[in-house]
């Protein structure tokens, strides 16, 4: 199965069973979400390392095509900018969209299939 992840949505062990594709944007967002969360750089370049490492993610440079991608689904379907690299991923992968995230789901889902990680993982 193919999916494109916002953020750090599903637990490691499981998301070894999926062929992931994330833009290299989630980098910078999970070192953010838990370097500010925990006030712990530390685990935040632990985690990034994991990211990195783990086989089955796909990281996606944010290329100028693909940002013009997103760009146009940002305008038209309303999409934050972070929002719109991740749904541009997913479309560009015929992947699921897999996010925690209400107003991604729902806008998300009329590009692509949108889904919560205790739906999919």
């Amino acid at each position: 199965m193919r999916m494109a992840f916002h953020r750090c949505e599903c637990e490691m062990g499981q998301a070894q069973n999926y062929e992931i594709y994330c833009p290299t944007l989630v980098l910078a967002e999970c070192a953010a979400a838990i370097s500010r969360q925990t006030d712990d750089p530390s685990l935040a370049e632990e985690l990034i390392g994991i990211i990195i490492d783990m086989p089955a993610i796909n990281l996606i440079p944010l290329d100028l095509p693909l940002a013009i991608k997103a760009s146009t689904m940002a305008l038209k379907y309303r999409l934050s900018g972070a929002d719109s690299v991740y749904v541009a991923v997913a479309a560009a992968y015929d992947a699921a969209l897999i996010t925690w995230d209400k107003e991604m789901l729902k806008r998300g889902s009329m590009v692509v299939e949108t889904s919560t990680p205790d739906l999919c993982c």
